[in-house]
């Protein structure tokens, strides 16, 4: 082969592969931008990340947040003090009422958002499978617990029951050992009758 094939092929393989061409981030219109991609957030995705961002937060920094943001909602509240308010609430040192409190919360800010509800609404699914998992887990605590005094309390009636019968045992170990002895006293009498016999 000679060395013009050889060029030709490796010409045509640039070419191909991209090699040879336009700057990366040159446009194909001349002097028209190019297309770019925009991202508008959703109230979802600020939610979901003041979630995220909020997890690094002391209980007592929770704690203040928290009554602020309530406080907050007495007035006339914003979008943000409401999704805060719900943010806040998803936190893990949040209690049950204030959980329950942002998803009855969060319940109202999708009927009053329904170009939102598509988004909002997931998260409102999964924070509702939370919940029950949260209930079950708790009824089945409270079940344990149930059963747990249920068996310490049949625990405390043995232990009396073996104290009972262990102070039952020495009364009745007193009692043999006063047997033996009038026993013991009775075989002396026995003896001395018998020597006297004699």
């Amino acid at each position: 082969m000679s060395w013009r094939w050889i060029a030709w092929w490796i010409l045509l393989a640039c070419c191909c592969s991209g090699c040879v061409g336009l700057r990366p981030q040159a446009s194909i219109y001349n002097g028209r931008q190019e297309a770019s991609v925009v991202f508008f957030p959703t109230h979802c995705s600020n939610l979901l990340s003041c979630i995220n961002e909020s997890q690094d937060l002391s209980r007592k920094e929770f704690s203040s947040y928290y009554k602020k943001s309530v406080a907050q909602q007495g007035k006339q509240p914003a979008e943000e003090d409401q999704l805060r308010l719900i943010c806040l609430s998803m936190h893990q040192y949040a209690s049950y009422k204030q959980f329950k409190q942002g998803l009855e919360l969060l319940e109202k800010y999708i009927d009053g958002h329904p170009d939102e509800e598509g988004s909002l609404q997931g998260l409102n699914l999964l924070l509702k499978r939370i919940n029950r998992e949260k209930i079950k887990r708790w009824s089945q605590q409270n079940r344990l617990t149930d059963e747990k005094e249920v068996v310490e309390e049949e625990n405390r009636g043995l232990l009396e029951t073996v104290a009972g019968l262990e102070g039952q045992r020495e009364l009745d170990q007193k009692r043999i050992n006063e047997l033996q002895k009038q026993i013991e006293q009775l075989k002396n009498i026995e003896n001395i009758i018998k020597n006297r016999e004699l």
